[in-house]
């Protein structure tokens, strides 16, 4: 693993990569590369992925943009109002539902387990 090093200049204290870290970069670069080469499939599905990812992303973005980011027609703007993640009810509602599904997810496998019959687990192992 690279680190990074510390130098110090006459005039500040200033962080610096180390030249172990820009040739590791360089060597992962490179052996990427060669994998690219040596799979054309994987390649070519790894730059549909990523062609289709980036546009549906920048779409999604666009749509966002045109309907909540730019004003609205309104007659009365001052009649709307916004809901942040600070406000303290939508802080609750999301606290209790994300503390419900932990449970939940934590006591299935659990309540699961608890149906085994430990001889039988450990006949069969």
């Amino acid at each position: 693993m690279a680190y990074i090093d510390i130098n110090k200049n006459t005039n500040n204290d200033t962080l610096r990569p180390s030249r172990e870290l820009s040739s590791s970069i360089a060597q992962d670069f490179r052996d990427a590369l060669r994998s690219f080469r040596s799979n054309p499939g994987f390649t070519a599905i790894v730059v549909l992925t990523l062609a289709m990812g980036i546009g549906a992303n920048s779409s999604i973005f666009t749509l966002m943009d045109q309907v909540l980011l730019r004003y609205l027609p309104v007659r009365e703007p001052d009649r709307l109002f916004q809901l942040s993640p600070w406000d303290p009810v939508t802080w609750i509602i999301s606290c209790t539902v994300l503390l419900t599904v932990a449970i939940v997810s934590g006591y299935l496998p659990a309540a699961r387990a608890s149906r085994v019959n430990p001889i039988v687990a450990l006949h069969w192992e």
